[in-house]
Parts: C-alpha cells; sequence; structure tokens
C-alpha cells in the first residue's frame, strides 16, 4: 500500500505541463466570431427603418387599417449645408463655413435653434428622419443625431436621402 500513495505524491510534485490549446481556441476563434456577429447585429438595426407605427420598411402599415397622416421631420445633411424640413416645407437652411482645406465647419448651434422652434411647433412628434448625403462625414451625422435627441425627439431614423427629398 506504500507504493501506491509514493506513486501519488510523486505525481503531483512534479510540474504538469499547462495546455493552452483550450485557451488559445478561445481567443482565436470564439472572441474574434463574437465580435463580427456584435458588429453585424449593429449595422443590421442601423439599417432598419422602423417608423411610427412600428412597421418595418417603406411605411407600410401591414395591418389593412387606417394609418393617420403624420407630419414628417427631417433633417437633411448636405454637404455644406444642413436642411429642416416639415413635410415639405423647408423650415431651416444652414450654411456651413468652408474651410481652408475645404471641408466644410458645420454650425451646431444653429441647428440646435431650428429644432428647438420645430419642437416648439410640433410638440406631439416625437419622429426625426436624419438624412445625410454621401460625402457628410459619419461624426457629423452623430453629432445631427445627438441634437435630434436633446431636442427630444426620441425616435430618430436614419434614411438616405432620394430623389425626392433632392427634388423638393
Amino acid at each position: 500500500s506504500r507504493g501506491v500513495s509514493s506513486k501519488r505524491t510523486s505525481k503531483l510534485r512534479e510540474q504538469q505541463p499547462l495546455d493552452l490549446v483550450p485557451i488559445m481556441n478561445l481567443f482565436v476563434t470564439v472572441i474574434p466570431m463574437l465580435l463580427v456577429i456584435t458588429v453585424s447585429l449593429h449595422l443590421a438595426l442601423l439599417s432598419l427603418n422602423i417608423d411610427a407605427s412600428g412597421s418595418i420598411g417603406n411605411g407600410d402599415n401591414g395591418g389593412g387599417g387606417e394609418v393617420e397622416d403624420v407630419l414628417k421631420i427631417q433633417v437633411i445633411i448636405h454637404e455644406d449645408h444642413f436642411e429642416v424640413r416639415e413635410g415639405t416645407d423647408v423650415t431651416a437652411n444652414i450654411a456651413a463655413t468652408e474651410l481652408e482645406s475645404g471641408r466644410f465647419r458645420f454650425d451646431y448651434s444653429a441647428l440646435d435653434r431650428a429644432l428647438s422652434e420645430t419642437r416648439e411647433r410640433h410638440q406631439d412628434i416625437f419622429v426625426i428622419s436624419v438624412m445625410p448625403f454621401d460625402p457628410v462625414l459619419y461624426d457629423t451625422l452623430l453629432r445631427a443625431i445627438d441634437i435630434c435627441k436633446h431636442n427630444q425627439f426620441l425616435e430618430v431614423s436614419y434614411d438616405l436621402p432620394t430623389l425626392y427629398e433632392v427634388a423638393i
């Protein structure tokens, strides 16, 4: 019986080599996969256009019932100015200052004032649509969305301008 216990103690005294394969598998496969899933899910949620009635897509309510004609408030971000619209009426056209580098500096405080006035006129509307044109930087888009939320537009949707918005 003494031989068995001495074998156990000698095994305990010997250092076991660390098996790093499971940890390496975790870092090499699982974590990047989770990051990719998170990013793609975030982009998918951004691309959804959920309107005020809760339907997804182009505004069809899918229920077959009557749909109220709600005034659509939009902030269109052009390369060189902001445009605030209430329905088809342009209520503010806020020019940006051109810098020496050729880029533009937008007047965010003027956008804030324009949206504040819009909020005063339409206190029952909480949905706003932000539409940037292609050359608009991501930072400009995010700041415009933040200003919309600051002015109590709780549902900010992100759309691309269509030919209809450009022609008006």
